[in-house]
């Protein structure tokens, strides 16, 4: 994988020297760096930089006037963006076509490769709308679901704060009832503590009065004798 990557990157750069010499026309350095682009490209079996250096070298023989060569390119780089359905590429060879042969003079098939380059770029359009709205469509549904999320966890955290502020409210009311309560059990013990208190106190002056009484009865029969 690293090798064809090199490779990739050594064609790329075929690609930009054969562009420098083409708009500088310099058209054999241009077909001859175009040319090594082409066969690397074939070797390593990447389509895409295969077809965009067949538009080069149908480019650069447009250019020099080489119709016949130049057709020849664009009829097999069309091959390659069709069956890998390369829509903008397709579109462009569709259009170089159009100037191939109204410069050869073919007027019927210049007409026939600008209605089929016009057909392209309406495909094109509406790929890249449909291709447009499916990402528009995904954000808006991911959006969605960022929303829900985020909602749920609003309700979930506003469910815990009420929880909280109940299991609080609920723990304050026991430990209120518990303290009154305590006072209230205080409060009886102490009250019954002094019932039982005076009580012992009545029994006591009762027990004191006897022995009063028997004592001064004692005294009195005493006298009597």
């Amino acid at each position: 994988h690293e090798h064809r990557g090199d490779l990739s990157n050594i064609g790329q750069s075929y690609n930009s020297i054969g562009t420098y010499y083409a708009e500088q026309k310099n058209f054999k350095k241009a077909l001859e760096y175009f040319q090594k682009q082409n066969e690397i490209m074939k070797k390593i079996g990447d389509e895409f930089q295969l077809c965009i250096s067949l538009v080069n070298l149908g480019n650069v023989h447009l250019d020099m006037g080489n119709y016949n060569s130049s057709e020849k390119y664009f009829y097999e780089a069309l091959d390659v963006s069709s069956k890998n359905n390369y829509l903008a590429q397709k579109q462009q060879i569709y259009k170089n076509l159009t100037t191939n042969f109204k410069l050869k003079g073919d007027f019927e098939n210049a007409l026939k490769y600008s209605e089929l380059s016009l057909k392209a770029r309406d495909s094109l359009f509406n790929s890249t709308s449909n291709e447009q709205m499916m990402e528009l469509m995904t954000k808006y549904e991911t959006g969605k679901k960022d929303k829900e999320i985020l909602t749920q966890k609003v309700n979930l955290e506003h469910q815990r704060a009420e929880t909280a502020s109940k299991n609080m409210q609920r723990n304050l009311f026991i430990a209120s009832f518990l303290f009154v309560l305590m006072i209230a059990f205080f409060i009886f013990r102490g009250y019954r503590n002094k019932s039982i208190s005076e009580k012992r106190i009545i029994i006591q002056s009762r027990i004191i009065e006897e022995k009063q009484k028997e004592i001064i009865d004692s005294i009195t029969y005493a006298k009597r004798i």
